[in-house]
């Protein structure tokens, strides 16, 4: 597959954030126009997880997803596009996968579900974030951790007896990415906003967000 690079144009001003579905609110953002980004996309019979995958990976689209509590990670998506826009190529992923829409939140694409969202995930990524550091930001998983000690974080997980899974053996390894000392820190957002500056200004392009399987006492974060 080829990769398809373009330069965006940095617009600073009033606009409404972009978004597949009603009601828009208006925010000042100085974003690249990403949805004008030309892709190049031949999958077929696949699944919504895997397209974002090769849209984040190989065409370095920043995204995010909040899985639908009945998603069932189905083969049937066919997207083939030549030069499309990426706008183009997202409205023809939730015509074909409508428990989603699509939005830009922070200069990043964000896959929200139209129906059989989780209430606890939904008041998860809405949490208040009054500052968030994680440091010198060399391992991902260490960056996922930190964001479970945020205070008001863990004050919810706590309230509601979850936890953030941490995988502990691979504390300890660098990520396959190897650029160093990238500034996460972000204040004054929620922890979609985390997720959300991590996918934007590092090399890890899309995060996740579910429960792990066989329980709901456990989130899985991934990127």
């Amino acid at each position: 597959m080829k990769r398809a690079f373009t330069i965006g144009i940095l617009v600073f001003c009033i606009v409404p954030t972009l978004s597949a579905g009603p009601g828009p609110a208006l925010r000042l953002v100085a974003e690249p126009d990403i949805l004008s980004q030309r892709i190049e996309l031949h999958l077929k019979e696949d699944t919504l997880m895997y397209a974002l995958g090769t849209l984040s990976v190989d065409q370095r689209v920043p995204i995010g997803i909040e899985y639908s509590r009945d998603d069932k990670n189905e083969s049937k998506l066919n997207l083939e596009v030549d030069h499309a826009t990426l706008k183009e190529v997202l409205d023809l992923i939730v015509r074909q996968e409508p428990l989603y829409r699509w939005e830009v939140v922070d200069g990043v694409i964000n896959f929200v579900p139209t129906r059989d969202r989780d209430p606890f995930i939904e008041a998860f990524l809405n949490t208040r974030v009054a500052h968030f550091d994680p440091g010198k930001w060399t391992i991902i998983f260490q960056v996922r951790d930190a964001i479970g000690d945020i205070p008001e974080v863990k004050n919810l997980l706590q309230s509601k007896h979850k936890t953030i899974s941490k995988y502990g053996d691979y504390i300890k390894y660098p990520s396959i990415y190897t650029k160093k000392d990238v500034d996460l820190s972000i204040s004054d957002t929620n922890v979609r906003g985390v997720l959300n500056r991590m996918v934007r200004d590092s090399e890890h392009k899309k995060w996740s967000i579910r429960w792990r399987p066989g329980g709901k006492d456990e989130l899985s974060i991934r990127f």
